[in-house]
């Protein structure tokens, strides 16, 4: 029996339908994972099932048999900001337990690897990342019977995320429905994906990339279907003209050449839908380098801003079309590298620092913060200061970037992160940047962004140098692997090599914090 449901839901802001007759149901053991691009309505169909917006029309119905509801937004309640972890987690507790009971929250804490010196301070004062779990502890400390989960990676490097996921395989024993843009994430930890898309709902029983791959084939039927089903329609008309021709003289030929037009128009109400991607460029094409090697570094220390030894290199060559996945641990400089990287080359250090690019290369750089875009210029501005494009391409760009006109003058403070992110390859593409330093580039980009970026570098000569928490990015794309390792870099010839290694540091971070009688 189902625990939540909506049935025929209808919601629209605006003139935007959002849901369109969409019927839907969470039943015990479900691990659903909740897909689809960025505007498409994830976040308010949690909303909907949650009741904090009501639908048009269609019902939303709980179970007598549902209790508990552990609902996890993406944004931390401003009334916790001021609250220690500890206290966080200790007053989701029933008040009258928070004194015999508050060994749950030792637990809770040990679960998500918090260490000791984070747990007695403030929420504000704490990482995303950290505040993210902290959240969806606090949640299932409180033992829902369901647990509603909207973006629970965000803020997460790959050890977090890994260690979420041993979570969930460990902890979570209630149905969940979350929402989530890690590929890899949703696929190991839902076995069923719903699909939003143009107000409707795609269910299949099958994690993401077996979903994305059952959906992928029969949009593909859908598309020869139609394509067939119009060929018979221009088929039909054609016909039907002949026979009306011929008909001017005869009454029989002119029904027929009537009934061959209805059967047309009867046709073209039936067509069969086809999905029609929006135009969402994500460009990133390369310029021409000559000659072969784009960067050398030789003998460098990567350092902390205050001068203390993160690791050191003793050779890195770079060639043409390297697309290089940097690897480490958290804390462990990779971020610093990306960063000396790029002061290196505007500063034109590189003869002195033991950094030396190629005098052909043109750097672009993406920060995981985006902080190179000025917020308060306006998306057309930017693109007029910073680019030699005339008035007409800039338009034109923007729009199939997914800015339609009308938006042009909206400042970057008023993107979504996911469109600053859309924005800024559009900024670098523009730019004619042949060599790319990218610092978590998926971070805001729906699932189709993300193939869009996978595609875009690894079909053109882009030379690249990366950080990323996206495993699937990461085998994706990169054709080099160098791995921070014990305070040097050294080249590993596959990722897995450092995400084995990361898992078993998790797993013995996880035993550790077992109760001796456990282990």
């Amino acid at each position: 029996m189902a625990l939540l449901s909506i049935d025929n839901g209808v919601f629209s802001f605006g003139d935007k339908k959002i849901l369109d007759g969409v019927s839907f149901s969470i039943n015990p053991g479900d691990k659903i994972g909740l897909v689809g691009d960025n505007g498409t309505g994830k976040s308010t169909l949690l909303k909907l099932l949650m009741g904090q917006l009501s639908l048009d029309s269609g019902t939303v119905t709980k179970s007598r048999n549902l209790g508990k509801i552990g609902y996890i937004e993406q944004d931390i309640p401003t009334e916790l900001e001021n609250q220690t972890l500890y206290d966080v987690l200790l007053r989701s507790l029933p008040q009258e337990e928070q004194l015999y009971n508050s060994w749950k929250v030792d637990v809770a804490l040990d679960d998500i690897g918090a260490p000791e010196e984070i747990r007695h301070k403030k929420m504000s004062e704490l990482s995303g990342g950290w505040r993210r779990l902290a959240l969806i502890a606090r949640t299932n400390l409180d033992e829902p019977d369901l647990l509603i989960l909207d973006e629970p990676t965000n803020y997460l490097d790959l050890e977090k995320i890994l260690h979420l996921e041993n979570w969930f395989a460990s902890n979570v024993k209630c149905p969940y429905l979350l929402i989530s843009h890690d590929r890899q994430f949703l696929d190991n930890v839902t076995s069923r994906t719903v699909t939003l898309r143009n107000g409707k709902l795609i269910d299949i029983k099958q994690p993401f990339s077996v979903a994305r791959e059952i959906i992928l084939k029969q949009d593909i039927l859908d598309a020869e279907k139609r394509q067939a089903q119009e060929d018979e329609i221009k088929r039909l008309e054609r016909a039907s003209k002949r026979v009306i021709l011929w008909g001017k003289y005869n009454t029989s030929l002119a029904k027929k050449g009537k009934a061959i037009q209805t059967r047309a128009d009867k046709m073209k109400q039936d067509l069969t839908d086809v999905y029609k991607e929006k135009r969402r460029d994500v460009n990133l094409r390369a310029e021409e380098l000559r000659p072969n090697i784009a960067l050398r570094i030789q003998d460098v220390t990567i350092s902390t801003p205050d001068e203390r030894r993160l690791f050191g290199i003793q050779e890195l060559f770079v060639a043409k079309g390297d697309r290089i996945a940097l690897l480490g641990m958290n804390g462990t400089g990779k971020t610093q590298f990306l960063k000396r990287l790029e002061r290196a080359y505007s500063e034109q250090q590189s003869l002195t620092s033991g950094i030396r690019f190629n005098p052909q290369v043109n750097m672009g750089y993406f920060d995981q913060n985006m902080d190179v875009l000025p917020r308060n210029e306006s998306i057309y501005n930017y693109m007029v200061k910073n680019t030699k494009l005339p008035d007409s391409s800039i338009r034109s760009a923007l729009v199939g970037a997914g800015f339609p006109y009308k938006e042009h003058d909206k400042k970057i403070s008023q993107l979504s992160f996911g469109e600053r992110a859309r924005f800024l390859f559009l900024a670098l593409h523009s730019l004619h940047k042949n060599f790319f330093i990218l610092d978590e580039p998926t971070n805001h980009l729906d699932i189709d962004g993300q193939e869009k970026l996978e595609d875009e570098l690894m079909e053109s000569e882009n030379t690249t140098i990366f950080v990323s928490h996206d495993r699937h990015f990461v085998r994706t794309v990169a054709n080099r692997f160098v791995m921070i390792d014990k305070g040097r870099l050294v080249e590993i010839s596959e990722p897995e090599e450092f995400y084995n290694k990361l898992k078993f540091y998790n797993s013995n971070v996880s035993m550790m914090m077992l109760p001796e009688k456990t282990r």
